[in-house]
C-alpha cells in the first residue's frame, strides 16, 4: 500500500516551537537513526520568535551557507528584518566613536563622542568588547603598540586573537565572521591577507612581546611549562614532523609549548617544535629562550614529560630554578607512595596538610646521582643549584687529572675556593666540597 509522497520542502518549513517561556523558530528535517533502524525527526533551533513575530537569528543561522538560508520557508507573516540587516558589510570607515579608550580602538576615530544606533550596523560586538576591555586591563594592547607600532597591524592581531575563543571556526573563515561582528579590525581579513600578516610577524617580534609580559610578572612567580602534539593534515608547514601523536593517529604532528604564570594565569611563552622532536632537545630550547626573556629568577615547574636525569642536569648547569613532576608507577616515586600508611578513616597519617591550599604533603630525600660534564665549569652558581636537590655532604669535586695538566688543575681549585669563599652561603663548606666529602668514601 503506497503512503503519501513525501514533500520535499518539508525538512525547510520554519515553525514556532515553545519550550515553557521560550519560542524558537525551528525546522523538523528527518533523518534515519542507526540505533532506532528508522526514521526520526527532530528539531533543528535557528533562532527565536518574538511576541510580535520578530525572527531574531541565532549563531547556527548566520553561520550557515547562503544556500541553505535561501532554502529555509518561513511564515510569511514573520518580521525578517533583523536577519536581513545581520548580512549587511560593515562600512570601511565607522562614522561615530565610543566613550572609552577600548571602545575607540575597536570601532575607530576618538575618545568621547557618543556612539548611535548606525555604527552597530546590527552586528555582534559584546565578545570583542568584552575581550578589547580585558586586553588593556592586562597590558596586551600597551606591550603590542611598543613591539608593532603600527594601529592597523595591532588591530587585525587583536582581531585574529579574537576569533577563536569567540568561534570553532577556522581563519579561513575570518571574512565571513566579519560580516555580523564588529571587530577591532576595520577592513575584511581574507585568508590572503592573514597569510601577509603572518609572514610579516617575525621571531624577532614575538620574543619582544613575550619578554615584555614576562616583566609584569611578580619577582620570583612561580610559571609551569605544558606541552601537547597536534595534528596537521596539512604538509606544508616547516615544523610538521612524524611522531608519537597522543591522540593516536597516523598523521604528521608538531609539538606545542606554553609557559604560563600560575599567579595571573597568563601565558608568558610559546613555541612550535617539530613533532619527532626529542624532550631532551625541547627543553633545552626552552630553557634558552626562558633565560634569555629574563625569566632565570623564576621558578618552572614541568610537567611528568620531561622528568629524567638527562634534563634534570640540563636544568641544573643552566642555573635554572625548577620543579619537575615524576611518574607515580615508576621508582623512586612508587616507593615513597607505597611507604605511606592510613588510619582508620583512609586518612594519611605521615603527611602534612595544607588549610590554605586543601592538600596533604609528604616530603622525603631521594638519592639520586647527578654528574656534570666535563666542559661545564664548576662554580658557586653550579653548586647552588645542585643544592636544591641534595645537602651539602653529598656533593665533591671532581678533577680532570691526569688529563689535564696539575698547574692548570691547581689553578682550577684555587680559582673555585675563591669563589667560594666569597659566597657567604657556600663559604662554610668549601672545604666539605673540595675534600672532606670525597675521603669519607674512601673511609668507607
Amino acid at each position: 500500500m503506497a503512503g503519501r509522497p513525501k514533500n520535499p520542502e518539508t525538512n525547510y518549513k520554519v515553525s514556532l516551537h515553545k519550550c515553557g517561556a521560550y519560542r524558537y523558530a525551528a525546522t523538523q528535517p528527518t533523518s534515519f537513526d542507526e540505533e532506532l533502524g528508522k526514521d526520526v525527526r527532530r528539531y533543528v533551533y535557528w533562532g527565536d520568535l518574538t511576541e510580535d513575530m520578530r525572527f531574531i537569528p541565532n549563531e547556527r543561522y548566520l553561520l550557515a551557507s547562503e544556500e541553505t538560508r535561501r532554502k529555509l520557508i518561513f511564515p510569511p507573516e514573520w518580521d525578517m528584518s533583523e536577519a536581513l540587516n545581520k548580512f549587511k558589510l560593515p562600512p570601511s570607515k565607522p562614522k561615530e566613536t565610543f566613550l572609552t579608550t577600548s571602545d575607540a580602538r575597536a570601532f575607530g576615530g576618538t575618545v568621547g563622542v557618543n556612539p548611535t544606533a548606525d555604527q552597530f550596523n546590527n552586528r555582534f560586538y559584546g565578545g570583542p568588547w568584552l575581550l578589547l576591555h580585558i586586553a588593556e586591563k592586562k597590558g596586551v594592547i600597551e606591550d603590542l603598540t611598543e613591539v608593532f607600532g603600527s594601529q592597523t597591524v595591532i588591530n587585525d592581531i587583536l582581531t585574529l586573537a579574537m576569533f577563536p575563543i569567540l568561534t570553532d571556526m577556522n581563519y579561513s573563515q575570518t571574512e565571513r565572521w566579519q560580516k555580523y561582528t564588529k571587530t577591532p579590525s576595520d577592513h575584511a581579513l581574507s585568508p590572503s591577507a592573514i597569510t601577509r600578516l603572518t609572514k610579516f610577524i617575525e621571531d624577532d617580534h614575538r620574543m619582544r612581546f613575550m619578554k615584555l609580559r614576562i616583566n609584569r610578572q611578580k619577582p620570583g612567580a612561580v610559571v609551569a611549562c605544558d606541552s601537547t602534539t597536534r595534528s596537521a593534515y596539512g604538509r606544508c608547514l616547516a615544523d610538521i614532523r612524524w611522531g608519537k601523536n597522543k591522540d593516536n593517529e597516523a598523521l604528521m604532528n608538531t609539538l606545542e609549548v606554553v609557559v604560563y604564570s600560575l599567579d595571573s594565569h597568563e601565558p608568558i611563552y610559546y613555541r612550535t617544535f617539530g613533532g619527532n622532536e626529542s624532550d631532551m632537545r625541547t627543553l633545552k630550547t626552552i630553557i634558552s629562550d626562558l633565560q634569555a626573556l629574563g625569566c632565570r629568577d623564576l621558578m618552572v615547574i614541568f610537567d611528568r614529560g620531561y622528568e629524567s636525569k638527562e634534563n634534570i642536569e640540563n636544568m641544573i648547569r643552566s642555573n635554572q630554578s625548577f620543579l619537575v613532576c615524576g611518574k607515580t608507577g615508576q621508582e623512586p616515586v612508587y616507593s615513597c607512595i607505597r611507604a605511606l600508611s592510613y588510619d582508620a578513616q583512609g586518612l594519611p597519617e605521615n603527611m602534612v596538610y595544607s588549610e590554605e591550599y586543601k592538600l596533604y604533603a609528604y616530603q622525603t630525600e631521594i638519592e639520586r646521582t647527578v654528574q656534570m660534564n666535563s666542559d661545564d665549569p664548576a662554580s658557586a652558581a653550579v653548586i647552588k643549584q645542585m643544592l636544591t636537590l641534595t645537602e651539602p655532604s653529598h656533593i665533591m669535586y671532581g678533577s680532570d687529572y691526569p688529563y689535564v695538566s696539575a698547574p692548570v688543575l691547581t689553578l682550577k681549585i684555587k680559582q673555585l675556593r675563591e669563589e667560594l669563599k666569597a659566597d657567604c652561603e657556600l663559604a662554610p663548606y668549601v672545604d666539605m666540597f673540595l675534600k672532606d666529602n670525597a675521603i669519607k668514601l674512601f673511609e668507607k
